[in-house]
């Protein structure tokens, strides 16, 4: 803005001049406030993305997106999204819309630092020279959702990986997680022309029921290319949720 609509500052102020104080400008800073997931310090660094999926009942179109492609369909696991990486400002652990602090307050942070993730995490980024890394997946743990994993401890199940900004694909995300030693989503079913085989929303729809390997009612299944996929429908890689109808009608009841 011109300089003239200010008239605080001095007609002689050189370029540069450090103005905030008489203008009364302050910072702005992300107040510290505990959550659920822990004490929150700031909103989702640049290089970590949302971790939202599309469910197929809202975009049916998403379907006619696959043909022709290899897919692969994972388990949607039932617990909280969060997410651990590094790029050129530092380690961050994030849940699905803020950065967390360390203070023993996130149990998903303390999960982190119990195994060693930031270690393994920044250990790979600077052995394969990258910008940024992120590993993204589901925590799951007695206490969240309901636990319809049945699981005794925490676990951590990694569904996206993300290396320089761009998502890697199946081989390559399992590939890593058998390096660092995370588990991964399980993958249930790869093949090919997903609406060849599944092509309306009520097959599959069919195909998202199930239990989980302890006998809760799946959430549903998560439907990718098994080589990532820009959508221009989706604006972002192509990635598609079909939530169990059993398990909606389970969670309501």
């Amino acid at each position: 803005m011109p300089i003239p609509e200010f008239p605080e500052i001095p007609a002689d102020a050189e370029a540069g001049t450090d103005v905030s104080e008489i203008l009364g400008v302050r910072k702005w800073e992300v107040e510290e406030r505990a959550t659920t997931g822990g004490t929150v310090i700031g909103e989702l660094p640049r290089t970590v993305p949302h971790t939202d999926e599309t469910r197929v009942q809202a975009e049916p179109e998403l379907i006619g997106e696959f043909a022709g492609l290899d897919y692969y369909i994972s388990t949607k696991m039932d617990g909280s999204s969060h997410s651990i990486g590094a790029d050129e400002e530092g380690f961050h652990v994030t849940g699905h819309n803020y950065e967390y602090k360390d203070d023993g307050s996130s149990d998903f942070y303390e999960l982190v630092k119990a195994r060693g993730y930031r270690e393994k995490i920044e250990a790979f980024r600077a052995k394969e020279g990258l910008d940024s890394f992120i590993v993204q997946g589901e925590f799951c743990a007695p206490g969240i959702q309901q636990n319809r994993l049945k699981l005794k401890a925490p676990e951590w199940y990694v569904f996206t990986v993300i290396e320089n900004g761009k998502r890697t694909g199946l081989n390559r995300m399992l590939e890593i997680c058998s390096q660092l030693g995370f588990n991964s989503v399980p993958i249930e079913e790869t093949g090919t022309d997903l609406p060849s085989k599944y092509p309306t929303v009520a097959d599959l729809l069919e195909r998202a029921d199930g239990n989980y390997p302890n006998g809760g009612k799946k959430e549903g299944i998560v439907i990718r290319p098994v080589i990532p996929v820009y959508s221009k429908k989706l604006c972002t890689w192509l990635s598609m949720k079909v939530v169990s109808n059993k398990y909606l009608l389970k969670n309501d009841g």
